[in-house]
């Protein structure tokens, strides 16, 4: 339909032109740095590949966001088409004698504006997907955690809070309304060096946790690990480590143990108090 619209106003109207540079443009900028077709990445390089990756105030710009300027444009567009089926002659102001051209006119603002309301019809609003997330643990909704944190500490839940592999344990801060500090957690921001990154950098026992969830096996440890582990620790004003239900729980119930030593069973969760 837009297509249509366009192709119909592109030489009567400015602002459908302008309207045509702004998504052609935008379209081939969210591509992005490589093309994708059918949600597989191909090997035909896209337009960002050509953009170095240090350019100031876009590298950190994600290229698929662009697209939403698109479906802002193809907005403006079926309106521009509505306006002008709205300011097309009636019917009855048709010259006598119109014969088939006054027929086709008649059904003009019918027809289009049928294919215009058909067009935006699945915006009528439905019920947003969602999915199932698991609740925070008990310790942490309860405030059984309060006894081990105090201020100026963190309660560092295992795994380390991410946008990758820690959202479960990135929600017990979330949904109890940040009442207590963690480490890591979703960051858009620079690092040490001034470099945009996404998502806080990562600490080696941060990195350690998250190998041996892929993983689903005990890696082999050194004193290296566990020294590493301590000074993370420090990093993060630690005073609490909590692991709670997770498909890899067991796994990083080990993994913690042979980090730390044994754990306490607090509740619902696996607790560690390194005060």
């Amino acid at each position: 339909m837009a297509l249509v619209a366009l192709a119909l106003l592109v030489r009567r109207s400015l602002a459908a032109r302008i309207v045509a540079v702004l998504v052609v443009v935008f379209t081939v900028a969210s591509i992005g740095p490589v093309v994708r077709f059918d949600g597989a990445e191909t090997t035909i390089d896209g337009p960002w590949a050509y953009i170095p990756d240090d350019l100031p105030l876009v590298e950190m710009m994600m290229p698929t966001r662009l697209a939403l300027v698109v479906v802002a444009a193809v907005g403006v567009l079926l309106a521009l088409a509505w306006d002008a089926l709205a300011r097309t002659a009636p019917t009855d102001a048709a010259p006598a004698g119109a014969g088939a051209a006054g027929r086709s006119r008649r059904w003009l603002r019918p027809v289009g504006y049928a294919a215009l309301a058909l067009a935006v019809l699945p915006l009528i609003p439905r019920p947003l997907p969602a999915e199932r997330i698991d609740p925070p643990p008990h310790f942490i909704t309860s405030g059984g955690w309060r006894p081990y944190v105090p201020a100026g500490r963190t309660l560092v839940p295992v795994p380390i809070p991410s946008n990758v592999h820690g959202l479960p344990t990135l929600r017990w801060s979330a949904l109890t309304r940040h009442e207590f500090p963690i480490p890591g957690g979703y960051f858009i921001g620079p690092n040490p060096d001034g470099e945009g990154v996404f998502g806080a950098p990562n600490r080696p026992t941060s990195t350690l946790i998250y190998s041996t969830m892929d993983a689903g096996t005990l890696p082999p440890l050194t004193e290296e690990n566990r020294r590493q582990a301590a000074e993370d620790l420090r990093h993060w004003n630690a005073s609490v480590v909590v692991l709670g239900a997770h498909p890899r729980e067991a796994v990083l119930r080990e993994l913690m143990t042979a980090l730390l030593g044994p754990p306490q069973r607090v509740d619902d969760v696996w607790l560690w108090d390194v005060r």
